[in-house]
């Protein structure tokens, strides 16, 4: 259980050193799987595709349903096997050993990161931007939740912000483009490569053997589109939490494209259409907006794409759960950064006339504007 396990209390520290060089390896080897996969020959390329049983649960189906798909899959074939082994039982095989490699692997971190080899191997492993391209979207959300999530959340060694540093610098670019390009895939019924289902799956013949109808094909796309999103943005909020806040200074200073990739986010996440995502990140927003008063860096993308986005944010059902705190992330825009950022007044002026504009500063400025919750509903208004 990595959920709550802080590596350098990890009860496997000592016992389990002598196997983490094979088992990063053995990662590698399984994450490079998927680069290769056209050129894969059975049983192994239709056990990288979803079987019909996790379709079926994907598709919300009860313990009925999934036994029935189950039963369907069974008298189909699809657990028959091929050289002796079936491809049902190598997706398990696989999805098992990936599962424990990155619980492992968070219990033993501060182990991987005393030496300079396994770092390298690890980073290698698992930040490797080509295969980081053609990871199945289930695989790389497993990657978040299992390795990064419980390794951010809990303050580590030096060394341990260091090593994460370089993977964030592979993986927040990446994601934030995978995210960007399949919630627009999804919008368009298109699929996005890598992002949502593979190729291999969009096709009109039903159960058995992992294959679905358009209809089905566009549920399963769409929540797994939803988890990874959420996954992600649980990531990038955990950046700003206690105890882990440092991280968000490591991550900024990584590099330009790791940089612009968490300022960016925000304000696309605000205009997905899952509020669970959209109110993830809600409180990285704010932590810009604080930094934006104090760093030029931020004005253009605070200042304009951020409140755009928040105010766009405010007219979707789905943010309807948090829209306090969208309407928050706007006052303090308008607050702390607009009188010193013209890009927000602009921004402002492309939804608002410049007379109701004026009358919101004014409200702002008598009396420092009372409290946020008089601020909230000036806005509203």
């Amino acid at each position: 259980n990595t959920a709550g396990a802080c590596v350098d209390k990890a009860p496997l520290k000592r016992e389990g050193d002598w196997l983490l060089a094979p088992l990063i390896a053995t990662l590698r080897h399984l994450h490079s799987v998927w680069a290769v996969r056209a050129q894969l020959s059975e049983p192994l390329q239709s056990a990288l595709e979803m079987s019909g049983l996790e379709v079926a649960v994907m598709l919300g189906g009860g313990r009925g349903v999934v036994l029935e798909q189950k039963a369907s899959a069974i008298e189909a074939g699809e657990y028959h096997d091929i050289d002796g082994v079936s491809s049902a039982c190598l997706r398990n095989w696989m999805n098992g050993l990936r599962d424990n490699a990155y619980g492992f692997l968070a219990l033993c971190f501060d182990s991987i990161t005393a030496s300079q080899e396994l770092t390298g191997m690890l980073i290698a492993a698992i930040a490797d931007p080509a295969i980081l391209a053609v990871m199945d979207g289930k695989h790389v959300r497993m990657l978040i939740r299992h390795v990064l999530q419980p390794l951010v959340r809990y303050e580590c060694a030096d060394s341990t912000r260091a090593v994460l540093g370089q993977i964030f610098r592979a993986l927040l670019p990446h994601m934030h483009a995978r995210l960007i390009k399949g919630w627009a895939a999804l919008s368009d019924g298109e699929l996005a490569g890598g992002a949502l289902l593979p190729p291999s799956q969009a096709t009109t013949a039903g159960p058995p053997g992992g294959k679905c109808n358009a209809a089905e094909n566009d549920v399963v796309q769409d929540r797994m589109m939803r988890e990874l999103t959420r996954e992600y943005a649980g990531l990038l909020s955990s950046l700003v939490a206690k105890p882990a806040s440092f991280y968000l200074d490591a991550v900024l200073a990584e590099g330009a494209d790791a940089a612009q990739a968490v300022a960016l986010f925000p304000a696309a996440c605000l205009c997905f259409p899952d509020g669970e995502s959209s109110h993830r990140v809600c409180a990285l927003a704010l932590e810009l907006v604080a930094r934006a008063a104090g760093d030029s860096r931020f004005h253009q993308v605070v200042g304009a794409d951020l409140l755009r986005a928040a105010v766009q944010a405010l007219a979707l059902e789905t943010n309807a759960n948090h829209f306090t705190e969208v309407l928050t992330i706007i006052q303090r825009i308008l607050v702390t950064l607009a009188p010193q950022v013209p890009a927000a007044r602009q921004t402002m002026l492309s939804f608002i006339p410049q007379e109701a504009l004026a009358a919101l500063e004014e409200t702002f400025r008598r009396k420092g504007g009372g409290s946020e919750k008089t601020r909230n509903a000036a806005i509203k208004k």
